[in-house]
């Protein structure tokens, strides 16, 4: 999953890049700084690094990411809707309120980023995985997960209806408060807390 990025990406500065609808941004590395203003209705990163890159407020309607890594970069309040994420790393990332509904990933990490009231409704995940990143109030209302693990998150509060969590290994996520339904929830694995926890949000009582 992670991305694969030679030694000779081109060094740039923010200000080099331009933003415009239709840039096709290829094997550069961009360190700190802000953009202006991103409204557009496409764009493509592809083998490349960005670190310190405050991306907060964008929209870009048509969004495409090959093979590049983002390390600090704040992507909250994004609207990245239909995005294209194929083998892709965002490490300790702030996805706070980033929109990704209806988007395609495929061979993607997170890790230790905030995602916090993100959207990944409809999404669909093959090969990905979330591990020690916050998530509270997350929505993954209708995704699909494929060869996917959530692995340390915390995942209170998160949408999760119509999404299968069958075969996922959540019992070292937070999960309180989660919104699911039993057939959302059916083969997933969960610990013996989470267990009782569920129970209780189906207004079982588990008798000890």
């Amino acid at each position: 999953m992670k991305a694969d990025l030679s030694d000779g990406l081109n060094k740039l500065n923010i200000t080099d890049i331009e933003f415009s609808d239709g840039a096709d941004i290829e094997g550069v590395e961009v360190v700190d700084g802000r953009p202006p203003e991103i409204n557009i209705k496409s764009c493509c990163f592809k083998n490349s690094f960005f670190k310190n890159i405050q991306f907060i407020d964008s929209e870009i309607k048509k969004l495409e990411i090959n093979n590049s890594r983002f390390e600090h970069c704040d992507f909250s309040n994004a609207v990245f809707t239909d995005a294209v994420v194929h083998r892709a790393e965002f490490i300790n990332c702030k996805l706070l309120g980033t929109n990704f509904t209806e988007s395609v990933f495929r061979n993607v990490y997170f890790k230790d980023c905030k995602c916090d009231y993100a959207f990944f409704s409809f999404a669909n995940f093959k090969q990905a995985k979330f591990e020690n990143c916050h998530m509270l109030q997350s929505d993954f209302q209708r995704a699909v997960f494929s060869k996917f693990a959530f692995s340390k998150c915390n995942l209170a509060a998160s949408q999760f209806s119509g999404a299968s969590l069958r075969g996922l290994d959540i019992s070292d996520c937070e999960i309180e408060g989660i919104t699911a339904g039993p057939l959302d929830l059916k083969g997933a694995i969960i610990s013996a807390e989470q267990a009782v926890l569920l129970a209780a949000t189906f207004g079982l009582e588990v008798k000890m």
